[in-house]
């Protein structure tokens, strides 16, 4: 495995955890203040903004990891998916999320995991 820059996915691991905590946090906070102002019951809301601060923080993940990567950042890249997505089943077997939830976060982690990369890759200079 001479492209795979261990270092360098797992920070790239570390940065997804550490977005999708502080996002998280902040998340929860507004959803907590819209579910007191509004009174009702709020379903699905809370699952979306959960899956859309997973996949920002997998996006977050792909660009560390493809800036910390010193060869190959795509293969590094991919191997962050693979990381993401083998937690994530093994955290998916103990949770009680909806199906949709989980199928929704296996078939968009490597796409935003990659666009991170991608992102990274494709920077323009100052």
């Amino acid at each position: 495995m001479n492209g795979l820059d261990v270092i360098a996915v797992l920070k790239g691991f570390g940065a997804d955890i550490v977005f999708s905590l502080l996002l998280g946090l902040v998340a929860s906070f507004i959803v907590g203040y819209i579910g007191v102002i509004s009174k009702e019951p709020v379903t699905s809301l809370p699952l979306i903004v959960s899956l859309g601060i997973g996949l920002l923080g997998a996006l977050a993940g792909g660009y560390v990891t493809a800036r910390s990567a010193q060869q190959e950042p795509v293969f590094n890249v991919i191997a962050l998916s693979v990381v993401i997505i083998v937690i994530g089943a093994v955290l998916a077997f103990f949770s009680q999320f909806p199906i949709w939830y989980n199928i929704a976060s296996f078939a968009l982690v490597v796409p935003f995991t990659y666009a991170g990369g991608y992102m990274f890759m494709n920077r323009r200079a100052p």
